[in-house]
């Protein structure tokens, strides 16, 4: 397999870093993500350390399996969280989770 350019492995990684984010909040293993899949678990740890980089039919199948939207897969232009990542980071949390969010929202917000 050809070696990816430099900007191309930041971009790998920093993909790969958003799939084990996903995939560890939604309390899922290596092994049950690469079922899921269709591939072997280190196929699976390869495209979480961005050692391999995942083709954009993998970004949305991934997506669907860890129930996110493709953008909280992708990093963003910006450091600040975009509105769907935080909507798919709580719809990851259990309901004692959920609950806690709002109540520290409605704290926040008059």
């Amino acid at each position: 397999m050809p070696k990816l350019a430099h900007e191309d492995q930041d971009l790998a990684r920093a993909i790969g870093d958003r799939v084990r984010r996903c995939r560890s909040a939604k309390g899922m293993t290596q092994e049950r993500l690469a079922e899921a899949l269709g591939v072997h678990a280190e196929t699976v740890s390869r495209y979480e350390t961005g050692a391999i980089s995942a083709s954009i039919a993998l970004l949305y199948r991934l997506a669907d399996v860890l129930g996110v939207q493709v953008e909280a897969l992708l990093p963003s232009d910006h450091d600040s969280t975009s509105e769907a990542e935080l909507v798919d980071h709580f719809r990851l949390l259990d309901g004692e989770g959920r609950a806690l969010v709002l109540g520290l929202l409605r704290r926040l917000v008059p």
